[in-house]
């Protein structure tokens, strides 16, 4: 038999040797990867091309992982020991998608704990992507889809949760006003409780006030010691 049969035979059973084991690692760096196949790093990029390895978002980028042993989440996403991987690309890409895909925006940190990521590392760098625009709403940034029809659905979609949240957050100040209906009108459910108090100037809805109740354990009737 001819010997470069041979050596032929013998280069392709080393090279599936090699990249058995890359798969069963996981996750190896170029510098690895070049220790690996015994190549310089040049020819490493190349394999990692013709392999279609993708590259990690987090980590510098320095981390990559063959196709065929990623499992990808909902998100697109996929982790091993803290080194991170997108179908969508790199952490530009990545962002732009999550952000541009969401009913109504995201948050840096919605973003960050998304994409297991530091939010204060990403802070600068997330108000950079082309595709994405930020808002400062309640106090906190909100990024959107520069796409003007996406932003008016997202913005509308935030604005609407937001609105929902702060109408259900009762200051204790709302609290008291509440409890001193109840103690003095027990017969008074809810609605008419904040009925009574929208009268006076003080705008709470009745669903809060049924969590309130529920959380406080309050029947329908509150009962005072020495009342009759």
């Amino acid at each position: 038999m001819d010997k470069s049969i041979n050596i032929m035979k013998t280069t392709v059973d080393i090279n599936r040797d090699k990249l058995l084991e890359f798969s069963n690692k996981k996750v190896l760096t170029k510098k690895e990867l070049s220790s690996l196949f015994n190549c310089s790093g040049r020819t490493v990029q190349r394999k990692l091309k013709q392999w279609k390895a993708v590259r990690s978002y987090n980590n510098n980028g320095q981390y990559y992982a063959m196709l065929s042993i990623v499992e990808f989440d909902v998100s697109g996403l996929w982790c091993y020991n803290s080194v991170c991987f997108s179908k969508h690309g790199n952490l530009s890409e990545t962002v732009a998608f999550l952000v541009c895909e969401s009913p109504g925006g995201m948050s840096a940190s919605q973003i960050s704990d998304t994409l297991h990521l530091d939010k204060k590392s990403f802070l600068t760098f997330f108000k950079n992507i082309s595709k994405v625009q930020r808002e400062n709403i309640s106090g906190r940034y909100v990024y959107f889809s520069v796409d003007e029809l996406i932003y008016q659905r997202q913005k509308a979609n935030r604005t609407r949760v937001e609105n929902e949240i702060s109408e259900s957050r009762l200051t204790d100040i709302d609290i008291i006003r509440i409890l001193t209906e109840k103690i003095q009108y027990p017969e008074r459910d809810e609605f008419a409780i904040s009925a009574n108090l929208t009268k006076q100037g003080v705008q709470v809805s009745s669903e809060p006030i049924v969590e309130l109740f529920k959380r406080l354990g309050i029947k329908k009737k509150l009962r005072v010691s020495g009342s009759r």
